[in-house]
C-alpha cells in the first residue's frame, strides 16, 4: 500500500480555508524551511489579508500564496488560481481551479526534476507526465493515507530543528489540475534552450482530498499555543 506525505506551511487557525488570525504575525510560513518559502515570501501581501476571511474572498485581485495547503481541513470549497512560477510568465499564464473541502495541492518535486541526467534531458524529463501518472496510480482511494507535516519553520519544533506531524487522513480523491495555455510557437521558442528542451506545460499541482473530519486527525497545535 502506497501512502503520501504533504509538507504544509504553518497556518495559525488550523488550515481552515480562512486567512490567518494574525497574518503579519505568522512569519513561519515564509521561513526558509517552509513550503515554497521563496514564493510565499515574494507574493504574500498581509495588507490585503483580513483575519478570518475566506481564503478566496479577495479574488480575482489576490489569493494568499499559501492556498496550496491552507485548506487541508476546510469545510468549504475554495477557488484557486495557479500562476506560472516563472516570473516573466506569472501574469500571462494561469490555471483556474478549486479545492473541495478537506483538500490540498501537492507535487512530487524529487520525481520531476532531473539531477544526474541534466546533460541528457535538460532540466525536465521527457516523460514527466508519465512519471506523474504512475505516481498517482500507486495511491488508492479509501485506503492510502495522507500524512501532513511541517518542516523546521513552525512554532512547535523549530527550536529543535525537527519536523512536526500535523495530522493524518485517508485519501478519498485525487486529480491532476490541467495545463498552462501555451501556443506551439511559444513552446518552440522556450524549448530552443537545451535546459528547456523538455519544458512542460502541465501544472505542477496534484489535488488530494481526504475523507473529512470524521475520518481524519489534526493535532491541535494552534489551540495548545493559545492557552
Amino acid at each position: 500500500m502506497q501512502h503520501v506525505t504533504v509538507r504544509m506551511a504553518w497556518h495559525d487557525n488550523g488550515w481552515s480555508g480562512r486567512v490567518c488570525d494574525d497574518p503579519s504575525g505568522n512569519t513561519y510560513c515564509t521561513g526558509s524551511h517552509s513550503l515554497l518559502s521563496e514564493r510565499l515570501a515574494r507574493e504574500k501581501r498581509t495588507e490585503r489579508e483580513n483575519a478570518g476571511d475566506k481564503l478566496d474572498s479577495a479574488l480575482p485581485d489576490y489569493l494568499p500564496p499559501c492556498f496550496s495547503t491552507s485548506c487541508a481541513f476546510a469545510m468549504e470549497e475554495t477557488k484557486t488560481v495557479h500562476h506560472h512560477p516563472f516570473g516573466y510568465l506569472k501574469n500571462k499564464k494561469k490555471v483556474d481551479g478549486a479545492l473541495p473541502p478537506y483538500s490540498v495541492y501537492t507535487w512530487p518535486f524529487r520525481l520531476s526534476i532531473t539531477h544526474d541526467s541534466y546533460e541528457r534531458h535538460g532540466q525536465y524529463f521527457p516523460d514527466l507526465e508519465g512519471r506523474i501518472d504512475r505516481y498517482c496510480e500507486r495511491l488508492t482511494k479509501a485506503s492510502s493515507l495522507i500524512f501532513f507535516y511541517l518542516n523546521y519553520d513552525n512554532p512547535v519544533s523549530a527550536d529543535e530543528y525537527r519536523y512536526a506531524l500535523v495530522g493524518c487522513a485517508r485519501l478519498s480523491d485525487l486529480e491532476l489540475t490541467g495545463h498552462f495555455p501555451f501556443t506551439a510557437q511559444e513552446l518552440q521558442k522556450i524549448r530552443r534552450d537545451h535546459g528547456m528542451k523538455n519544458f512542460p506545460t502541465i501544472n505542477w499541482a496534484i489535488r488530494l482530498t481526504h475523507e473529512g473530519a470524521e475520518n481524519s486527525v489534526r493535532l491541535p497545535y494552534q489551540e495548545y499555543l493559545v492557552v
